[in-house]
């Protein structure tokens, strides 16, 4: 969740139904049936362009998924990450990783497939703040101009005082990717996502289904918005296995494109 004090860029998320000739609609509703007991890796990448260079940050997680109660809990285990980006920010962006090591999150999934809540580790809280606090006096900080020492300074505030709700509410927006049509409808060659956003069938091949959406939008500042997606699901279990979203914000001539990508596969195995 540093990342954002470090960076301080919106991740703006939309999407809208696209033009017909689709393929018609393997099933009403996607079944959700995620795989028990099965160790997943998801690996998730962020692009996002800097004033002096690009910020590629991937995040490897560990993923299961048991049944608890009526329902599912689905475990995340951070297990990697790597970073590139400017010199200057290396060292921020270093002690932010470190607080997010080995990072546990428990997620409840009803039967149908909707995410209900989310559980941090026990001593999630108190790591955040002392990485706070590494990020206040770290000499990296410091050294930047003071207009951007005060900006992140009032981000890392607000992270600070952040509610564990909205702390939650910021885990449940990466998890909600792999879960944003499981149990969802299908009609006419689209599918309706978790969040009310309509995105059109490509190709349907066996199990996988391909899928993908765009939109253009005008923001009230007067931001261009455009917004795509496209992405693969499987059919046996109801998760979203790629995905790739790409939103370009065009301001004066000047286009910035965010990009975030995901990918949810078996570990890989040692030949030997």
């Amino acid at each position: 969740m540093l990342v954002g004090a470090l960076l301080l860029l919106a991740q703006p998320d939309a999407a809208l139904a696209a033009p017909p000739e689709s393929p018609p609609c393997p099933a009403a509703t996607i079944t959700f049936a995620p795989p028990l007991d099965t160790p997943l890796v998801l690996i998730r990448r962020i692009e996002r362009p800097l004033a002096n260079g690009m910020f590629i940050q991937t995040v490897t997680y560990a993923v299961s998924f048991t049944r608890s109660g009526r329902g599912y809990r689905m475990r995340w285990q951070q297990t990697g990450q790597q970073v590139e980006a400017p010199p200057e920010l290396l060292r921020l962006l270093s002690l932010e990783g470190e607080s997010a090591a080995d990072e546990i999150l428990d997620f409840t999934i009803n039967a149908g497939g909707t995410l209900l809540g989310v559980t941090e580790s026990p001593d999630a809280p108190e790591r955040l703040r002392q990485a706070i606090d590494r990020l206040r006096s770290d000499p990296a900080l410091v050294a930047r101009p003071e207009r951007e020492q005060v900006a992140i300074a009032a981000v890392l505030d607000r992270l600070a005082a952040l509610p564990p709700a909205e702390r939650a509410g910021v885990h449940m927006v990466k998890a909600s990717r792999l879960l944003m049509l499981a149990g969802r409808p299908c009609r006419s060659g689209q599918l309706t996502s978790a969040d009310g956003a309509r995105l059109r069938l490509v190709s349907l091949t066996g199990e996988t289904l391909d899928f993908s959406s765009a939109q253009d939008e005008t923001r009230p500042d007067g931001a261009q918005l455009s917004t795509s997606i496209a992405g693969t699901l499987s059919l046996r279990s109801g998760l979203v296995e790629n995905q790739d979203r790409r939103m370009t914000s065009t301001v004066e001539g000047t286009s910035r494109l965010f990009r975030e990508s995901l990918t949810l596969e078996a570990p890989a195995t040692d030949p030997g």
